[in-house]
């Protein structure tokens, strides 16, 4: 069509469908807010991804479907190993990065479901034919894993799939509704879908149950997390939007019971000090062992996945509108990504490396991705305007024996590069550096 200069213009109807592609093709890319890219995305087919892991390294990443596809990556994204097992699948990844667990739900009626063990190269070590796997977990060394199946039995295998003992209520034969162990495997808890639900909580030795208690609670246990030693036991029920935060001692007997909105992620650190929950109603709550309620961190999409590295001081944590942080034990963000994806950008799962590296995400529950986490600087840095000939004052957190606590600086004395985090490994004894504003009142 010609318009008011007599020159032909692009038709409306045109114009609007190709700012419409356009619009479509920045939803469906990713855009993180730190501007770091991802490392690597890899998405499944048609299926979903039912168990993820990361190793301490962050050299590989194992992946299981829900319909019996694993999935084996080394730390660039590269596939690795490809394998086809029967039914849904739960992953896990040794200390050592030697082998790796997959337990699966093969057959619902027919009770069918299995632990089996494989080698790095896709080679199968062992197998235990468990019946229906509805949850299992590990010690902190993995030489001890605990299983929950649909027929109430609680299994306990070590790392060579040799079988230490079964606990069960016989004869009931309710089906298991979550398990946990301590890190040094000495104690196991276990709840079952019964009308008047209970946390079961055993002290074993040598694969024998030593001291068993019972505890009622008012609703059906969903989730359970023990610390190292065992001490504390977190766990998570109810129904609906409404579900129960409580900690028991290692005796079973409850410390205290909180009333949250709907819990979709529970941990708890190995020393027991710290309770973490995510919560759809916006909200990552951190409490203290004692109950009181040390600090909340928000996204407004919900926090749906949480992972802990206690000796690198931290959370990963994922959102329902694509939001992947990574906060230190006092709340702070040190790293923060942004996935968007049309229709919805939902993060299932996240897992944070044992050297505090690397993490990885699932997003809608069929994409893996992988970022490494390189030093950045933080917005409050990237705001500051430093001048290389101003001769201020600024704290460090950890001296060293030539840097008294308050240090001037300016060009003839420090080099600035001391304040880029990229070096800061440089200085091991340097730990933080807080910058001054640099405002004309200072």
């Amino acid at each position: 069509m010609k318009g008011r200069t007599g020159i032909d213009e692009p038709d409306g109807t045109c114009l609007f469908f190709f700012l419409f592609v356009l619009s479509m093709f920045f939803l469906v890319m990713a855009a993180p807010v730190s501007g770091q890219e991802p490392d690597w995305c890899y998405t499944v087919g048609r299926e979903y991804i039912s168990g993820i892991d990361l190793s301490p390294d962050g050299s590989r990443v194992i992946a299981g479907t829900t319909m019996g596809k694993a999935i084996l990556f080394d730390g660039a994204g590269c596939l690795l190993w490809k394998g086809d097992i029967p039914g849904r699948l739960t992953v896990k990844l040794s200390p050592d990065n030697s082998y790796f667990i997959i337990a699966s739900q093969e057959s619902l009626e027919k009770n069918k479901g299995a632990v089996r063990c494989y080698d790095l190269n896709g080679a199968q070590l062992w197998r235990e034919v468990t019946g229906w796997v509805t949850d299992i977990d590990f010690s902190t060394d993995m030489e001890e894993l605990v299983v929950g199946t649909r027929i109430g039995d609680v299994m306990v295998l070590d790392s060579m799939g040799n079988l230490k003992g079964v606990y069960n209520d016989f004869p009931k034969t309710y089906v298991v509704n979550g398990v946990g162990i301590s890190g040094d495997g000495s104690r196991i808890a276990y709840s079952l879908c019964e009308s008047k639900p209970a946390l079961e909580v055993v002290t074993v030795s040598n694969g024998r149950r030593r001291i068993s208690s019972r505890v009622e609670n008012s609703n059906l246990i969903d989730q359970i997390k023990i610390s190292g030693d065992g001490k504390f036991i977190a766990a998570t029920s109810g129904e609906g939007s409404i579900s129960e935060l409580s900690l028991f001692n290692e005796n079973g007997k409850k410390i205290w019971t909180k009333s949250l909105p709907r819990i979709c992620d529970l941990t708890i650190t190995e020393d027991g000090s710290l309770i973490l929950v995510a919560s759809d109603d916006s909200c990552l709550r951190v409490f203290a062992s004692s109950g009181d309620s040390l600090w909340n961190f928000s996204r407004t999409g919900g926090i749906t996945a949480l992972s802990v590295n206690l000796d690198n001081g931290l959370i990963a944590s994922g959102s329902g509108d694509g939001n992947l942080d990574v906060l230190n034990l006092s709340g702070d963000v040190m790293w923060s990504f942004s996935l968007e994806r049309f229709p919805k950008s939902r993060i299932s799962s996240v897992s944070i490396s044992g050297d505090g590296e690397s993490v990885i995400a699932v997003l809608n529950d069929k994409e893996i991705i992988y970022y490494s986490l390189v030093p950045l600087k933080t917005p409050e840095m990237e705001k500051e305007d430093v001048p290389a000939s101003l001769n201020k004052t600024v704290v460090i957190e950890a001296s060293e024996e030539t840097n008294p606590r308050e240090t001037p600086v300016y060009a003839g004395n420090v080099g600035l590069e001391w304040w880029n985090p990229i070096n800061i490994s440089d200085r091991p004894n340097i730990v933080n550096i807080l910058f001054p504003s640099f405002s004309p009142s200072i």
